[in-house]
């Protein structure tokens, strides 16, 4: 235990900290009440006048757990006011198989009718991040249809370059541009972010992603297939709202990042 009243404390810290003003006899009396009620306090000389001019003994390992836990909390009451609740609306998706129990099929969206619906809404731009294609499925056609109806659509993909193009993926793509106008394929730009070095793939594109307006997209596990969109077990997440703009971010960094094809 160690002594101290207002005028001791004080010195000490014009001695050891950085202080640029004295406690007052309000502050004092704060501090000094907050140690009576946590335990770590007594009063231990007192007289006519208030807690201002009282000595009290003070247990220092009480007093530091005190102001450890008062600093704490202090510090997340701080953060709780600044933080700002997140407007953005998020919905689960999935792909099931066919024969999976019909609680979960009902317990979710799909995700091809959902796909078709996202990309349905697109108005100015739609951004796909997909490794795979397949040319047969109906997301296909919704594709086809954002740039003949003026949206301008970049997809981000791998393999389609020589020489280490995936059949599938490249046929896919031809196909695309082949169900386009020319007035359409100028508003459809493909990139390939796929590197194969000398110890075999340096970096490619995994995520899956469809993006429309920079205000909704797609985040999930299903390539743009038929088994993903049809059969598989996938799982993924629609989004609306502001973090739809970090989506963007990453996106375009990878596109830049990728090669035109």
């Amino acid at each position: 235990m160690v002594e101290i009243d207002r005028s001791g404390l004080n010195e000490r810290l014009e001695q050891h900290t950085s202080a640029d003003r004295l406690l007052s006899a309000h502050e004092f009396t704060t501090l000094v009440t907050s140690l009576i009620d946590g335990d770590a306090a007594v009063e231990y000389d007192t007289g006519p006048s208030s807690y201002a001019r009282y000595t009290f003994a003070v247990d220092l390992h009480l007093a530091q757990s005190y102001f450890d836990q008062w600093i704490a909390a202090a510090t997340n009451k701080a953060v709780d006011a600044a933080r700002q609740p997140d407007p953005t609306e998020t919905s689960l998706v999935a792909t099931l198989p066919p024969d999976a129990d019909p609680v979960a099929q009902q317990a979710v969206d799909r995700t091809d009718l959902q796909l078709q619906t996202l990309l349905n809404r697109a108005d100015s731009i739609a951004r796909i991040a997909a490794p795979y294609f397949d040319p047969d499925e109906r997301v296909f056609e919704a594709i086809v249809a954002l740039p003949e109806r003026g949206v301008e659509t970049r997809v981000l993909t791998r393999e389609v370059r020589p020489p280490h193009g995936d059949p599938d993926t490249r046929d896919a793509i031809d196909r695309l541009r082949g169900n386009m106008s020319a007035s359409a394929r100028d508003l459809f730009e493909v990139r390939d972010l796929y590197e194969k070095g000398p110890g075999g793939q340096e970096e490619a594109i995994h995520a899956k992603a469809v993006i429309v307006d920079e205000s909704r997209c797609y985040l999930g596990s299903a390539n743009l297939i038929q088994t993903a969109l049809t059969s598989n077990f996938e799982l993924g997440v629609l989004l609306e709202g502001p973090a739809v703009e970090d989506v963007v971010k990453v996106f375009d960094a990878m596109f830049c990042r990728a090669v035109p094809v």
